[in-house]
């Protein structure tokens, strides 16, 4: 059997398009998946840009994008899957994000909390700016006071079989 050199040629798309938008900044699910706070891949590219900015993004891919000013320690460089810099937003800005979207998949923020109670990376600080108080979230008491205060738009959802 002759052996068969192939050549693939991939691209990193979400590089490119940091490329293409320098002032773009990943967020929501897509900085969840960044930042290695679940295994579950978002379904869209979410992204920031700048309040004032009259940039809309073309893509070939479902992109939702998110339009405000985040401040320089909002912002974080994180490596592509491919191993280039891209720019996402922090991990606490990013719980953040994530907590306040009705949208959000529960499963994801389940695994983020957990992971994010786990890094040794976290800004306390940062933490308390948003949410008022620092939480240890591997408490289980504590958790259950963190997800009372700052999910409790997610009511119970209730099944029946008929």
């Amino acid at each position: 059997m002759d052996k068969q050199i192939v050549e693939i040629d991939y691209q990193d798309e979400d590089y490119l398009l940091q490329l293409k938008y320098p002032d773009m900044v990943f967020s929501k699910d897509t900085a969840v998946y960044y930042h290695f706070l679940s295994t579950i891949l978002p379904f869209q590219l979410y992204m920031v840009l700048p309040e004032d900015s009259s940039t809309v993004i073309q893509t070939d891919y479902p992109v939702r994008v998110n339009y405000c000013n985040l401040s320089a320690d909002e912002i974080m460089t994180v490596n592509s899957s491919m191993g280039y810099p891209i720019r996402v937003t922090s991990l606490e800005r990013t719980v953040y994000d994530m907590m306040n979207d009705e949208t959000a998949n529960l499963e994801m923020i389940k695994e983020m909390l957990d992971e994010y109670a786990d890094r040794d990376n976290r800004n306390k600080e940062q933490f308390i700016h948003y949410f008022g108080a620092f939480y240890d979230l591997n408490d289980h008491s504590e958790k259950e006071q963190f997800l009372t205060k700052h999910a409790g738009y997610r009511k119970p959802v209730k099944f029946s079989i008929n």
